[in-house]
């Protein structure tokens, strides 16, 4: 109620998804695991988790970074296309720079990607927020998939777990860059 109150009050309505991209994007996860042929496959849903893992790692490992966007990509693709939202800007807020960038680049009509810091700045807003204890986008997507898997946060345990190769093995990498999840985020947290 605050959140949409503050957003009312500048001039912007929160929108909504349709679609349930988190079970659409497990669902993809699930056919490239079929697939796998004893490969590991990486989770995407973190970009900057994404290329830590590629600087470090070989081109000859048994790994696999499959096409899939992470949820937010999904959820602001169908916001940018809708027909019902297609007069007026779309802005889809992001926890991190990493995610922001991605977004930016796809050049969707009508939608920009900003962190929720630098949505405030535009707005000359200047927020204290709490910070919080449990994130939004923790680990355990993936749980509900029965895989041999491992779910890694923060860049300091992701560069030693990949420089170790205690991937080897496994069906499944779940990674979030930041420590703890996305609440922690360069695009939350000054």
């Amino acid at each position: 109620e605050i959140l949409n109150n503050f957003l009312k009050i500048n001039g912007y309505t929160r929108v909504f998804y349709n679609e349930n991209w988190a079970d659409i994007v497990i669902n993809k996860y699930k056919d490239v695991i079929k697939n796998a042929k004893g490969a590991t496959i990486m989770d995407m849903r973190c970009p900057l988790a994404v290329d830590t893992v590629k600087d470090i790692i070989e081109k000859d490992q048994n790994i696999i970074f499959p096409d899939i966007d992470p949820i937010l990509i999904h959820c602001a693709k169908e916001i940018s296309l809708r027909e019902d939202l297609k007069d007026g800007e779309k802005i889809i807020i992001t926890p991190c720079k990493s995610l922001k960038d991605m977004g930016n680049n796809l050049r969707m009509d009508n939608t920009i990607f900003m962190t929720w810091l630098e949505f405030l700045e535009s707005l000359d807003q200047n927020i204290e927020g709490n910070v919080l204890d449990n994130t939004p986008i923790p680990l355990g997507f993936f749980d509900s998939l029965d895989v041999k898997k491992e779910s890694i946060s923060g860049n300091d345990n992701i560069e030693s777990y990949f420089r170790k190769n205690k991937f080897k093995n496994l069906d499944m990498i779940e990674m979030l860059y930041c420590h703890n999840g996305c609440h922690n985020g360069d695009g939350v947290i000054k």
